[in-house]
């Protein structure tokens, strides 16, 4: 990507997406593909593990974030949240 110009261009292409500018640009290639989840490549990090996806290549589909728990689980990890219901 020769027109990103960053303070840390190994940051580019390592699996976790650093969803700030310059990096999560079209210069970058939205960091070198991190940032979204079809065009990710694992690196030193896992991709959308080590670090959640933000898509912002106009190219690629998007899709919300699902939750993995519930806010609940936080405050009642030993209870879970169904006993509210």
């Amino acid at each position: 990507f020769p027109d990103c110009i960053v303070d840390a261009p190994e940051f580019v292409g390592d699996g976790w997406c650093d969803s700030f500018p310059p990096y999560n640009t079209a210069a970058c290639g939205f960091d070198g593909g991190d940032c979204c989840e079809n065009t990710c490549q694992d690196g030193p990090y896992e991709c959308g593990v080590d670090a959640p996806f933000y898509c912002q290549d106009p190219s690629q589909p998007t899709t919300p974030p699902s939750p993995t728990q519930s806010p609940l689980d936080d405050i009642y990890p030993n209870l879970g949240w169904r006993w509210l219901v």
